[in-house]
């Protein structure tokens, strides 16, 4: 069950998350073979690649974590717990922070990669997709019950404002004009 897919910068290769058999494809886009099935986690779904491509990072929401792949190794090197029915999943601008929702706990959270600290915040109700603003340092967290796109501090995860939408704010896509 294919879900979804983040390329690499010179998008010679696509990772996809497939939820029903609990791994990660890698395809090589010139020839569009799979190259290697991943361990990725139970039913990953979101996932997001590494500033460095080194490392997936998959949200696995029926067991409330994140996994992170290290991709030369080809294994899961970590395992953040979220809470209950995470959803979105980020990295912040600098690459420190792994940010990550929880639909059900009414919370995002941020771990430090570097001192493996963690810090949340809570948003009410259900937060849902977690995109960060490159270069701002603010990151976007959109509602799954409310008509709402929160703006966060990517490092402290301090409210810096909302954003009142038409309808529910799903995937979220940034454009740099």
């Amino acid at each position: 069950t294919p879900n979804y897919d983040v390329s690499r910068s010179d998008g010679r290769k696509v990772y996809v998350s497939n939820t029903g058999n609990n791994t990660m494809i890698e395809i090589d886009t010139t020839s569009w073979t799979v190259l290697r099935d991943l361990p990725a986690g139970k039913t990953p779904e979101h996932i997001v690649l590494s500033q460095d491509e080194n490392y997936l990072y998959a949200v696995n929401p029926t067991v409330g974590t994140v996994s992170r792949l290290d991709l030369k190794l080809a294994k899961i090197s970590k395992t953040f717990t979220v809470g209950g029915d995470p959803h979105g999943v980020d990295l912040s601008d600098n690459g420190r922070f792994l940010i990550a929702s929880s639909k059900e706990e009414n919370k995002v959270v941020a771990f430090d990669l570097a001192s493996g600290k963690e810090h949340s915040v809570n948003l009410t109700p259900a937060p849902y997709h977690v995109t960060a603003i490159r270069g701002t340092g603010k990151v976007y967290v959109s509602s799954r019950k409310s008509p709402i796109i929160w703006v966060l501090d990517q490092n402290t995860l301090s409210l810096q404002g909302k954003i009142p939408i038409r309808g529910e704010g799903h995937e979220m896509a940034v454009v740099n004009r």
